[in-house]
């Protein structure tokens, strides 16, 4: 079986796990809990040892985790805990070190990634710029954990007669079930719910909203289109007018449709018309964390006309 490699990529929502061998060739992919947590000592080694279990016996060389939050000091120790045996690496997937890479082997040099949280990166002039990664209160408005905010923002607005909602209440049966908001007890024990939501129940919200858009919900629409705006202002950021060239647009977000991936075309065209979007159903951030690593162990990597990776010595 020759060397084994441990990647990762580890947002607020998943992580996911790829064990592969020098030739490229991927032995398991898994996917656990996500990482990434805005403050520090909410993790533990028993429920990280447990997340690795699926490794069983399997030796690994060298392990690699991109972490979309800045509890790199915490999730480094206790990765170091569990595998014992291999040098690790935690890494902030903000800094676009694993991104650009890879992105450059599609003619791309910046990149926007959208999952539950947002950031953007670039070269521009020789230099490494950025932009987003604020977080869920002063970011993320065209990620999936800002868009939930405001799909629950617009929805509680509604019910005092103050935004009109469309249809998002379908999207709220759960959170709703069993109370009377025309009563005050009602109203704070929907308070108490809305404000016990976690970053990625926020942003589960978003595939239903798409489904309201795609039944031609006004809100719906009137969202989606907002958050398109914001990435392709990311965009905008970490590139320069007068360049030309791809960006790619990665995480979870995009891969709500078509439709959504031409609303950030559209949206795009506006403020960079010399540049567009990459999108490549190859292309993952753990599949970058891969890339990253098998360069660093002295391997050619190219891109095939599908849109594949391909080692070439």
């Amino acid at each position: 079986m020759g060397r084994l490699y441990l990647a990762g990529d580890s947002g607020g929502t998943k992580t996911d796990w790829l064990v592969f061998d020098d030739a490229g060739d991927v032995h398991y992919r898994h996917r656990t809990s996500g990482l990434a947590r805005l403050h520090p000592g909410t993790l533990s080694y028993d429920s990280l040892r447990e997340e690795l279990s699926f490794l069983g016996d399997l030796s690994v060389c060298r392990a690699y985790l991109s972490l979309g939050g800045p509890n790199v000091d915490e999730v480094v120790g206790l990765l170091q805990l569990a595998l014992r045996c291999c040098p690790v690496e935690v890494e902030r997937e903000s800094t676009g070190n694993m991104i650009l890479l890879s992105g450059g082997l599609l003619g791309c040099r910046a990149a926007v990634m959208v999952g539950t949280g947002s950031v953007a990166m670039g070269d521009v002039g020789g230099k490494r710029v950025y932009a987003g990664g604020w977080g869920p209160v002063y970011g993320d408005e065209g990620a999936g954990g800002g868009l939930g905010f405001r799909i629950l923002h617009r929805f509680l607005r509604s019910i005092d007669g103050m935004s009109e909602a469309g249809r998002l209440g379908e999207l709220f049966v759960d959170i709703l079930s069993g109370l009377d908001i025309g009563t005050f007890a009602g109203r704070m024990e929907l308070k108490r719910r809305a404000n016990a939501l976690e970053r990625h129940q926020l942003a589960g919200l978003a595939p239903g909203l798409m489904e309201l858009y795609r039944g031609g919900d006004a809100v719906a629409c009137e969202l989606l289109e907002d958050a398109a705006r914001e990435n392709a202002m990311l965009a905008r950021a970490v590139t320069c007018a007068d360049d030309c060239c791809g960006v790619l647009g990665i995480g979870g977000l995009f891969q709500l449709g078509i439709e959504f991936r031409e609303l950030c075309e559209a949206a795009l065209s506006g403020f960079r018309p010399n540049h567009h979007w990459v999108w490549c159903p190859e292309f993952s951030p753990v599949k970058a964390a891969m890339i990253k690593m098998l360069h660093e162990a002295g391997h050619g990597i190219k891109m095939t006309k599908d849109q594949e990776f391909e080692i070439v010595s």
